[in-house]
């Protein structure tokens, strides 16, 4: 629910924040937890030189949202968009 003063200068609702930031990142590791859950091992990449960082984090499958892009090179040159799963 908006005030009127809310909806006349027509704010946005920003109960729920969604971080529109992305990193690059290879799955390394697919671990199956039963029940349809899943666990992905994420490795940042570097955008530049796409080597591996030394570390993995794991996120449940159903808790991420990603994003495939066709070609690295290009997006890292501006010469493509992003396409969202």
């Amino acid at each position: 629910m908006f005030t009127p003063y809310e909806q006349r200068e027509a704010f946005e609702d920003e109960t729920q924040f969604e971080e529109s930031i992305y990193t690059f990142a290879k799955i390394s590791e697919v671990i199956d937890l039963g029940g349809g859950d899943w666990l992905l091992g994420l490795t940042d990449v570097d955008p530049d030189t796409l080597e591996s960082y030394s570390y993995t984090e794991y996120y449940k499958l159903n808790e991420i949202r990603l994003a495939y892009f066709g070609d690295e090179k290009k997006i890292r040159d501006g010469e493509d968009e992003q396409d969202d799963i």
